[in-house]
């Protein structure tokens, strides 16, 4: 037998090796590149949209307006604030308002003024009210109903700062802007209310 002959012919290096390297460098590649992300974008995300601390008072401002930052968070509660009177009440005839997460109720009824300066906000001739009514089997208002514009890449929301009047218990008419749904220094629930009263 030749030497060539009792040679066994070399079987071809196994590629399941390959395909684990493969894998295991794709998992890292893909675990680093996270990591870069969170690092990157994330802290510029939650950055994106002011944070109010919490302030359940309203407080004048130094052009004369109100500003009061509620605790919103709880999926379940409305919060039922007085816009004259600053403050949360009872729930009942004082409340101008009432807040639930992102959500509002106006009793009395309320109309979108669009971009409007909040300063210079008035009244249209005709203001044509809108009331509370069910939404997916919830009672909001949708005057204020899509104040916001939502980010699919980001999850936060962002105001549209368009300005709403609204009718109060006294019958007086409140200008508001939602500034803000996040908190400082961080978190959400913390909905920011910027408003004057006529």
């Amino acid at each position: 037998m030749s030497e060539t002959e009792s040679q066994a012919p070399q079987s071809p290096q196994p590629k399941t090796n390959k395909v684990i390297l493969i894998g295991v460098a794709a998992f890292v590649g893909t675990c680093v590149l996270l990591l870069i992300l969170g690092l990157v974008v994330g802290p510029n995300m939650g950055q994106s949209e002011p944070g109010f601390p919490l302030a359940e008072t309203s407080i004048t401002l130094e052009d004369g307006s109100q500003r009061v930052t509620l605790m919103t968070a709880d999926k379940e509660a409305w919060i039922p604030f007085s816009l004259e009177l600053g403050r949360i009440v009872p729930a009942g005839a004082m409340a101008d308002l009432k807040i639930r997460r992102y959500q509002f109720q106006i009793p009395r009824g309320a109309v979108n003024l669009g971009e409007a300066i909040l300063a210079e906000a008035k009244l249209p001739e005709s203001p044509q009210w809108k009331m509370d009514s069910d939404l997916d089997g919830v009672l909001v208002n949708p005057a204020i109903e899509r104040w916001y514009s939502y980010s699919y890449m980001s999850h936060l929301l962002s105001s549209k700062h368009h300005t709403y009047a609204i009718q109060l218990a006294s019958g007086r008419t409140a200008f508001v802007q939602v500034l803000s749904y996040y908190c400082a220094p961080e978190g959400s629930g913390c909905l920011t209310l910027n408003y004057r009263i006529l």
